[in-house]
């Protein structure tokens, strides 16, 4: 293959990723008033999520091309450059990339406007991957107003922590909140205060944070090594270590493996044993206890052919003809359990109506993401009714738009902070947000 073609093949992949085609998606959404509407279906999630539509708001990219940004002129450009390129001074010797933020995107957009290839290039590399930085801050809010957003800091792993009654994760949400630091160290036995001070020390996070975050990310719902691997595990870890890693983990947090739920010969507990319980017994209640015998608020109960969960909240999960089945694992014979749904995970099915099986850690993911939606739906309900309308939402982030001058980040992070009664005690909040004309990670 010539150079040549090696080149117009690399520019056709990349002129086909999915960050590109938004930009298609989100012109030809676009009303004549130039405002984008039905950006999300309701409800469209097994757990009651919203899911994103046309330009897909929910998975946008969160980052351009390496860039810094000049000391002198506060300008932004490609790393790559020797020197500034807008006003020619160097930067700081041996100085990192800094990281791509609302303000880069802004500085992109300038360039970008000039609709010269070439001089995007000269000033931040890649197009396409600068175009991809910028997508968020396609976003903007109405003349005369501004957008005001904020998340729950880590809400579906304070909901793990609270449902399963883990307390030393509970503790830690309570204090400092660095979960991945946390795990790391619950898995390799390097104490805690050693990981920050490497922080302080070196500006840099400990290398085994990385191991500590994939755990966080993959174990929760009772993945295996194959889930670590799909979470990068597998570009620092041998598959000896991940497993090691796994177990260790698991030994760490004992509730959060009870509230999976199992059987043994007379003892059906946690999730699954309720849900296969509820099946085996119709109309019969089944509440879920967590490991220290506490009550979780979680229960399954058969109800003609359908499978219902209840919440803390009350609103409950359904899963419609569930069905039972013997199966061997590990030389014993237990009950699996199917339910039909709709299927658009690739790697569960084709795409439709189909039988999905599921188990405890299935079924605790389920309910950890529908308790985060309902906190964060009656968050969104409350400010609307303090005069902060909702016009996008991204998993655990809100963002409102109000007139300019009208409306404070502190009120909306406050108010999201008003939890129910229910989860009052739950160390939920809302911190870090921002305020501007563009939307923003």
């Amino acid at each position: 293959m010539t150079p040549a073609a090696f080149r117009a093949l690399e520019i056709r992949q990349a002129a086909s990723s999915s960050s590109v085609k938004k930009l298609y998606s989100m012109r030809n959404q676009l009303t004549a008033a130039g405002r984008l509407h039905d950006l999300f279906s309701y409800h469209a999630a097994r757990t009651g999520r919203v899911v994103g539509r046309g330009p897909q708001p929910t998975n946008l990219p969160t980052s351009g091309p390496p860039v810094h940004q000049c000391g002198a002129c506060k300008e932004w450009f490609a790393a790559k450059h020797p020197v500034c390129p807008w006003c020619g001074v160097p930067p700081l010797p041996g100085k990192e990339p800094d990281e791509w933020c609302a303000d880069a995107a802004e500085c992109a957009l300038r360039v970008l406007a000039c609709r010269s290839p070439q001089l995007v290039e000269w000033y931040f590399g890649h197009v396409l991957d600068t175009i991809a930085g910028c997508l968020r801050a396609l976003f903007i809010a109405a003349d005369g107003c501004d957008l005001i957003g904020s998340d729950f800091n880590s809400i579906e792993a304070v909901v793990v922590a609270c449902v399963s009654g883990e307390q030393w994760r509970i503790d830690l949400f309570r204090g400092h909140g660095k979960v991945y630091e946390m795990g790391a160290s619950k898995i390799s036995g390097v104490p805690l205060d050693e990981m920050l001070e490497y922080r302080k020390r070196t500006g840099k996070h400990h290398p085994l944070r990385k191991m500590g975050k994939v755990s966080e990310l993959a174990s929760p719902y009772g993945g295996w090594v194959n889930s670590w691997i799909e979470f990068g595990a597998g570009e620092f870890m041998s598959e000896a270590e991940i497993k090691d890693a796994v177990i260790a983990w698991r030994e760490a947090s004992p509730a959060v493996v009870h509230m999976w739920g199992g059987q043994q010969p007379g003892n059906f507990y946690g999730l699954e044993g309720a849900a296969i319980s509820a099946v085996l017994c119709p109309e019969q209640v089944f509440h879920v206890n967590r490991l220290s015998g506490t009550p979780s608020g979680i229960s399954y109960q058969m109800r003609g052919d359908a499978l219902y969960c209840r919440l803390p909240s009350g609103r409950e999960l359904t899963y419609h003809r569930p069905r039972l089945e013997q199966q061997e694992r590990y030389g014993k014979t237990s009950w699996a359990l199917s339910f039909e749904g709709w299927n658009t995970n690739p790697r569960v099915g084709p795409k439709g109506w189909i039988r999905i099986r599921t188990y405890g850690g299935r079924l605790f993911e389920n309910v950890c993401q529908a308790i985060a939606r309902d906190i964060l739906r009656r968050a969104i309900v409350t400010l609307e009714r303090h005069n902060y309308p909702l016009v996008m939402q991204v998993y655990d982030e809100v963002v409102c738009e109000v007139p300019e001058g009208c409306g404070s980040l502190e009120e909306v992070e406050r108010i999201m902070g008003d939890l129910p009664e229910w989860c009052r005690d739950w160390p939920v909040r809302a911190s870090g947000g921002w305020r501007g004309r563009r939307f923003r990670k």
